[in-house]
């Protein structure tokens, strides 16, 4: 059973000012590229990064990861787009499909790792979508089975498929993380002052 990721890399980081967060100063690294070792470490089978805002700077931050690129000439769309060209770029050749933000640096391997194990122990070549859970409030990343991919795909609301996952909550299984600010993005600056003043230790 395969498992693969579409990395959203693709935003342009309005909120954060004049700079791009993904690029700003993190962990030894840059943001994004802290982010996604988390997510390669994991058993994830296969990760294609889509990009849009400044592609080629998010290109040389992860240019050492030896991985799959996909850009988004839409990007300004909305995050719908990013996922539909990420889903395109993998070729329907998955059993899952899992959405991941590239601004969500509190996310450490193990949580990525449970959320796909979840997928794997619970599809049974149905209809699935594993949705991470911290107490009542749900978040990403956000796994769906391969027999979402043409629903995704004609999905026309640009904020991506939260509108998916609720016409189809009958097939929702929710997993429950054990981190309190898994769901924590990076959206302003004080969100990444945050980040950098609590210094999270990134996880094996």
């Amino acid at each position: 059973m395969t498992t693969a990721a579409i990395f959203v890399a693709a935003g342009s980081s309005t909120r954060m000012g004049e700079k791009n967060k993904l690029l700003l100063p993190y962990s030894n690294s840059t943001l994004v590229y802290h982010t996604f070792t988390q997510l390669q470490k994991s058993v994830i089978n296969k990760i294609v990064i889509v990009t849009g805002f400044e592609a080629n700077k998010i290109k040389m931050a992860l240019h050492k990861k030896n991985t799959q690129f996909a850009h988004n000439e839409k990007h300004l769309s909305g995050l719908s787009s990013s996922i539909q060209t990420g889903i395109k770029a993998l070729a329907n050749k998955f059993d899952a499909y899992m959405i991941a933000l590239s601004d969500m640096p509190y996310l450490k391997t193990a949580d990525y790792n449970k959320l796909i194990n979840a997928f794997r122990l619970s599809y049974k070549f149905q209809p699935l979508i594993i949705v991470p859970q911290i107490g009542e409030c749900n978040g990403n990343p956000v796994i769906f089975s391969k027999e979402f991919i043409p629903e995704i795909l004609n999905h026309k609301k640009p904020e991506g498929c939260k509108a998916i996952i609720q016409k189809n909550n009958k097939f929702v299984k929710f997993v429950s993380l054990n981190s309190l600010k898994a769901f924590n993005d990076i959206d302003l600056p004080k969100d990444y002052q945050k980040l950098i003043n609590v210094r999270i230790r990134p996880n094996n």
